[in-house]
């Protein structure tokens, strides 16, 4: 393990390396807590018999609970704790599921401390990354230190979903991303961030605006936003490059960088 020390910040990104880093996944398009799994990863049936379960009146033995158990669902949430050597911890959310009920019953089933969060962070204006955001904050204590959520200004109206071949027919729109005013009402303190910059204490990157560079980087066929024009009705226009889209980066000791990245997730 390195000192303190060790540790000085990036001058390019300010960026300061950290001795640990665990990641908790709390919404993931599945779940599986039975079968075996990749090193590292660890069952959450352990935890749950060893917090004073009901016990089956008939057989004397705990019941495995699992209407209490995580549950899978479309999108992505992911609590990462960060700490360099003699110095305290820190917990970030990066994203919050697609909707109020999943974040609800992982973050219960796997005991999260959700008072001790001190920044949620959104990778991107989709529902499926944002619909817990407001339920999560709503978990905290009303005593508990206020919550910062690190977000880019570039807030859509709306966004849609349009289908090959032409991506002219619009077949739905996701539901509402929570607005900079609800988030504040639920506890949360909004800071709107375009450009790269550090947070908790300088151990984790939070990106700015991703360049398209490349000609292999068509982004999201389909995806179609809603736009207000001044005395005009509003309309669709495509948006296959999601420019509010943004990535995490942890630089762990001996190791390297740990990126966060929405399409990959974590690489």
């Amino acid at each position: 393990m390195s000192s303190p020390s060790d540790h000085p910040a990036d001058p390019r990104v300010g960026l300061v390396t950290v001795d640990r880093l665990a990641i908790t996944f709390l919404v993931d398009n599945n779940i599986e807590w039975f079968a075996k799994l990749p090193p590292g990863f660890m069952h959450e049936t352990k935890q749950h018999l060893s917090s004073q379960p009901t016990k089956d009146p008939q057989t004397g033995v705990p019941i495995i609970d699992l209407e209490n158990f995580c549950c899978g669902a479309h999108g992505f949430s992911a609590l990462i704790e960060t700490q360099v050597e003699g110095k305290k911890p820190h917990l970030t959310l990066f994203d919050t599921g697609p909707d109020s009920k999943s974040i609800f019953r992982n973050v219960t089933a796997m005991q999260v401390p959700v008072n001790l969060v001190e920044t949620v962070v959104l990778s991107h204006w989709h529902s499926d990354h944002s619909g817990g955001m407001l339920s999560f904050l709503q978990m905290r204590s009303c005593d508990a230190p206020k919550c910062v959520v690190d977000l880019h200004p570039g807030r859509p109206i709306a966004r849609g979903i349009a289908i090959p071949p032409t991506y002219e027919t619009i077949i739905g729109r996701l539901p509402a991303d929570p607005t900079f005013e609800s988030i504040e009402a639920a506890g949360g303190i909004v800071e709107k961030h375009a450009d790269g910059h550090t947070i908790a204490d300088e151990t984790i990157y939070i990106s700015g605006e991703i360049p398209r560079v490349t000609a292999f980087e068509e982004g999201l066929p389909g995806g179609v936003r809603f736009v207000e024009e001044d005395g005009q009705r509003g309309r669709w226009t495509a948006e296959p490059h999601i420019m509010d889209e943004r990535y995490a980066v942890v630089d762990v000791t001996g190791k390297g960088l740990v990126i966060f990245n929405v399409p990959t997730q974590v690489l």
